[in-house]
C-alpha cells in the first residue's frame, strides 16, 4: 500500500524466504538492523558491477525498461509460460518486499503497481540500500554484507572489487551458484565471467580504472 511503501523512505522491514525453505525478518535501518547498508558505506565498485550485471539503466529509468521487458515479452511468448521477467533492481524488490515467488499474470500486474508506487516514494539511493541488505545470497543469507561475512570472512567495505563482481555474478541463482562455495572452487568460465562482468563496467565509466586493472590481476 501506499503507506507501507512510503515508511520505508527510513525504516520498515520485510520477512524474506532463501531457497533452501528459512525465513527471516530483515529490518531496514541501522538502529534495528546492524548489517543494514547504507548508500555512503557501500562498496565504491557495487553499483556499477550491479548494473552491469543487473539493470544498466536503474539510474534513468522510472522502474521499468522497455528494452528487457519487450525481450521477456518475446521470450515468454516463444516458451508459452513466463520464463524471463525482464526485471529492473525496482521490481526485484518489489517481489522481494511484497509478493510471493508464483509467476502468474495477477502478480505480474501487482509488481508493476508496487514497482511504481517504490519508485514515486523512494530515492534511488534508498533502492540501493534496501536492495543491498534484504536479496537473497546464500542459505539463511540476506544482503551483501552477510554474504561478504559468509563468502569472505569480511566486510563488505573491505573486499576487493573482485570480490564484490563475483557476490553480484551469483544474484541469479545463489543456491545454484552454492556449489562454487561448497567445492571451495570458482571454475574457469565464472571468472572468466567475472572479468566481462569488470570489463564493461570499467569501458562504461562505472567503476574506476585502477580498481578494474586491480580487479583483472585478482582471483576468486
Amino acid at each position: 500500500s501506499p503507506i507501507s511503501i512510503g515508511q520505508l523512505r527510513n525504516r520498515g522491514s520485510c520477512l524474506m524466504r532463501d531457497s533452501w525453505g528459512g525465513r527471516r525478518r530483515v529490518y531496514l535501518d541501522t538502529l534495528a538492523n546492524p548489517e543494514f547498508m547504507l548508500f555512503d558505506s557501500l562498496h565504491p565498485s557495487f553499483e556499477g558491477l550491479l548494473k552491469c550485471a543487473e539493470d544498466a539503466t536503474f539510474r534513468t529509468h522510472d522502474g521499468f525498461c522497455e528494452y528487457h521487458i519487450r525481450n521477456s515479452i518475446r521470450a515468454n511468448m516463444e516458451s508459452g509460460e513466463f520464463t524471463r521477467g525482464g526485471s529492473t533492481i525496482t521490481m526485484q524488490l518489489a517481489r522481494n518486499l511484497f509478493l510471493g515467488r508464483e509467476k502468474t499474470f495477477a502478480r505480474k500486474i501487482q509488481e508493476v503497481f508496487l514497482t511504481w508506487r517504490l519508485e514515486a516514494y523512494l530515492s534511488k539511493n534508498r533502492l540501493l540500500e534496501i536492495y543491498g541488505t534484504i536479496v537473497e545470497m546464500g542459505p539463511d543469507v540476506f544482503g551483501f554484507q552477510e554474504a561478504a561475512q559468509y563468502y569472505f570472512s569480511t566486510d563488505f567495505r573491505d573486499l576487493s572489487t573482485r570480490q564484490v563482481a563475483y557476490l553480484v555474478s551469483i544474484l541469479p541463482g545463489p543456491r545454484l551458484y552454492h556449489g562454487f562455495f561448497r567445492n571451495n572452487r570458482v571454475p574457469y568460465y565464472w571468472e572468466s565471467y567475472l572479468d566481462r562482468l569488470i570489463n564493461i563496467s570499467e569501458n562504461r565509466g562505472w567503476i574506476n580504472p585502477d580498481s578494474a586493472f586491480s580487479a583483472r590481476a585478482d582471483s576468486i
